[in-house]
């Protein structure tokens, strides 16, 4: 089933502030917690959501971390998390937690400065491989869903359910969705979807998939932000047209 215009909206929202943010530290692979203080931050962007109607989404993609679950549990509380792996953060290898003043005079970290940021990071993954990882996995669970949850609208459990089984946890599809599905209610969208994950995780996906075109680092948020997008199919690739920063 084709992803037509108007067919799926997308929030994509980056985790809320940890310590290691706080200290400008390059947090991949290390499990932190949010800061306590996040809690009633994270809760008035909740506000914003439940005004744009995508306070209860028919489904809840969640990097697999720590910070991210955390958000996702402030922002969305009555939604279950489909937990997605490689949705996960960049590992940056020999850099991860540590910041730009305990790497000066690192010669790799100044090599890699020097390269814009696209050189492998020491002992971690390249940048490629981590673009590639994060596309390949949102490119499956936004066709899946949209196959699931709009061509099996009637089955029970509907995309979650469907995609418990490659990604983790997960709870029932929206009754919504079905409803919006079958009526095919004018100017809804059908698919109403979240994503709590990484800036790095963010940035990939829309250097590749995201309208209008951006660099890689153009697409940066901070954290507790993101976009509204309208997720839609041309030719054989996805496009995700940004609605509003939230």
């Amino acid at each position: 089933m084709r992803i037509h215009e108007g067919m799926m909206e997308l929030v994509m929202i980056r985790h809320g502030r940890t310590k290691g943010n706080m200290e400008n530290r390059y947090i991949g692979t290390t499990d932190e917690p949010l800061l306590t203080s996040e809690a009633e931050r994270l809760s008035v962007k909740r506000k914003s959501l439940e005004e744009m109607r995508m306070d209860r989404p028919d489904i809840l993609l969640v990097s697999p971390m720590r910070r991210c679950l955390d958000t996702a549990a402030i922002l969305f509380p009555e939604s279950d998390a489909v937990i997605v792996p490689d949705f996960r953060e960049c590992d940056f290898g020999e850099f991860e937690n540590k910041n730009y003043q305990e790497l000066s005079g690192n010669m790799d970290y100044q090599r890699w400065i020097d390269s814009g940021g696209r050189l492998p990071f020491p002992g971690g993954e390249s940048m490629s491989s981590f673009q590639e990882r994060v596309c390949r996995a949102f490119d499956r669970v936004v066709r899946e869903a949209s196959e699931h949850l709009c061509g099996e609208a009637g089955r029970a459990g509907g995309a979650s359910e469907y995609l418990c089984g490659e990604t983790g946890r997960t709870g029932k599809a929206s009754e919504e969705a079905q409803d919006r599905s079958i009526s095919g209610t004018s100017g809804d969208p059908v698919i109403r979807a979240a994503m709590v994950v990484h800036g790095g995780t963010i940035m990939a996906v829309l250097e590749k998939y995201g309208y209008p075109r951006k660099s890689y680092f153009e697409w940066h948020v901070g954290n507790g932000d993101g976009f509204l997008l309208s997720v839609r199919e041309t030719g054989d690739d996805l496009q995700l047209s940004v609605r509003r920063c939230i």
